[in-house]
């Protein structure tokens, strides 16, 4: 049993390092909100592009675009922007914009 949940909690981490989710570098081949695909097993729940705007980065609007630079090549990436609001004073929401979800 602990060793299952430490194997668990290794591929969350795993995963949450590797993903750059609401960075403006982060590049999804979709515009489904721009929210990375977690391996069924970990359950991560991402905040999509306007969440991650309004809760994490503190503007009103969140916008999955597409971007043609030498990186993304024509993938999405996520555009905060319009005026600013207050961020989540939630300390669990503050906690997961830090970790990237």
């Amino acid at each position: 049993m602990t060793r299952s949940l430490v194997s668990l909690l290794v591929l969350l981490l795993a995963e949450i390092l590797s993903s750059r989710h609401g960075t403006e570098a982060a590049c999804y081949p979709t515009g489904s909100n721009c929210v990375p695909t977690s391996p069924f097993m970990t359950s991560v729940s991402w905040k999509d592009c306007q969440q991650y705007c309004n809760k994490c980065r503190g503007y009103a609007v969140g916008d999955c675009v597409r971007v043609f630079n030498e990186y993304c090549k024509g993938n999405f990436q996520c555009k905060c922007k319009g005026n600013k609001i207050p961020l989540t004073k939630n300390r669990l929401e503050l906690a997961t914009c830090q970790l990237g979800l």
